[in-house]
């Protein structure tokens, strides 16, 4: 599994990007629990908020001199020993698998520098790609919140996935410690 580059967000550099991926309504179904602000001003204002209130941390994932995607991490329960990690990866870059080095790459970060006991991610039932490869890297069914969007005439289940810190140390740890 490569290594990709992240990098902290610069908004004179990945902001127009970050515009155009986060406020396709295409895509916001994806990962996004809400739709987000769609004009220029209200995006400004709504990422300034998620990157000072929401985000703990947040990377830019460049390829090939383009922002590839970014990972993110956030509902940090330091006593209870567990947050939430999301990964967003560009369409043109998704069968690549970056995305699930960019998950694993961003969970050996958390791991190593936050006293957690597990990951959390959470995944809406029609986004076939990111389940499969959430359980492929050996990330466990915890529940479901059944009918939780409503996508292209249909409602679709969310489904709540953990990784604990031992069984990523298990299957990952020696990946990116080389």
């Amino acid at each position: 599994m490569r290594k990709l580059k992240f990098v902290r967000y610069d908004n004179r550099k990945h902001f127009d990007t970050l515009f155009r991926y986060i406020t396709d309504p295409d895509e916001q179904k994806m990962f996004l629990t809400y739709n987000g602000e769609n004009s220029v001003r209200e995006f400004e204002g709504w990422l300034e908020g998620q990157l000072k209130h929401f985000y703990s941390e947040f990377f830019v994932i460049e390829e090939q001199g383009e922002t590839a995607g970014f990972v993110y991490s956030y509902e940090h329960h330091m006593q209870d020993g567990h947050c939430k990690i999301g990964v967003y990866i560009a369409p043109q870059w998704r069968s690549s698998g970056m995305g699930a080095a960019a998950g694993v790459q961003m969970m050996g970060y958390m791991f190593r520098y936050y006293p957690l006991r597990r990951i959390n991610c959470d995944v809406y039932e029609y986004n076939n790609g990111s389940l499969t490869s959430l359980l492929q890297a050996g990330f466990e069914k915890m529940g479901i919140w059944k009918e939780y969007r409503y996508y292209d005439g249909k409602y679709y289940d969310l489904i709540l996935l953990t990784m604990t810190r031992a069984s990523y140390m298990e299957k990952f740890e020696k990946i990116f410690t080389e």
